[in-house]
């Protein structure tokens, strides 16, 4: 191969590279009954976590969350068929975290918040979900810079698409639940947070480049 080629090629693996790296450390779940401490209810590597956990008077705290990681950037991180059950008046805090994603050449995200209170029954008087990223990587809860969020007093779905900037990473996502209780009663939410990566320039560039010079190289060659 001519020094050109090599030139080329390298261009290319490192555009591809730069573009397609990702990683991610942790899911957490921490949740709370305020004025109470925070609890962990979980913590595990992705892609899937389940757990079940009790703060009075939520007697049943059930779900799973699951996290697939693509590029840089893009990711399905989906929070789904929560459960609670109350047997008193009580406001509770859910807060699941995913930590550890990377975007080395991708500066920013559209992310794309899916909220839906699928099941509201008994002495519930609303639930309000929240969707967050933090550059810095955070897992206490809250954290980072609120992406969505809606409110429900009976079933229902809303959907927001939001630009925001990751920084060069790692930086974390949240899902965050709320829900207020005037006494016993029963609820199911699902938050589905997905991101699609917003190509940062240099890297555009670079791949660009090494497009161009495969273009050249085909013509010297042909």
């Amino acid at each position: 191969m001519t020094r050109f080629g090599l030139t080329v090629a390298v261009l290319a693996a490192s555009a591809l590279l730069w573009s397609a790296s990702a990683s991610a450390n942790t899911i957490t779940i921490n949740a709370q009954v305020a004025p109470s401490p925070v609890t962990m209810l979980a913590s595990g590597s992705p892609p899937i976590v389940s757990y079940t956990g009790a703060i009075s008077p939520f007697s049943v705290i059930t779900g799973s969350t699951a996290a697939v990681i693509g590029a840089p950037g893009t990711t399905a991180f989906n929070t789904s068929n929560i459960d609670f059950s109350l047997s008193g008046p009580a406001t509770l805090f859910v807060w699941i975290t995913l930590d550890g994603l990377t975007a080395p050449a991708i500066q920013a995200i559209t992310a794309h918040s899916g909220f839906t209170a699928n099941d509201i029954a008994g002495a519930i008087s609303s639930v309000t979900l929240w969707t967050y990223l933090d550059q810095s990587n955070g897992t206490a809860p809250p954290v980072g810079s609120l992406l969505g969020t809606a409110t429900f007093s009976a079933p229902g779905t809303l959907d927001v698409n939001t630009n925001a900037p990751t920084g060069s990473g790692p930086y974390s996502l949240q899902d965050v639940y709320e829900v207020k209780a005037n006494g016993a009663g029963n609820v199911n939410l699902t938050i589905d947070l997905n991101t699609t990566a917003v190509p940062e320039p240099a890297s555009l560039a670079l791949l660009g480049t090494a497009l161009t010079g495969v273009g050249f190289l085909r013509r010297r060659l042909f």
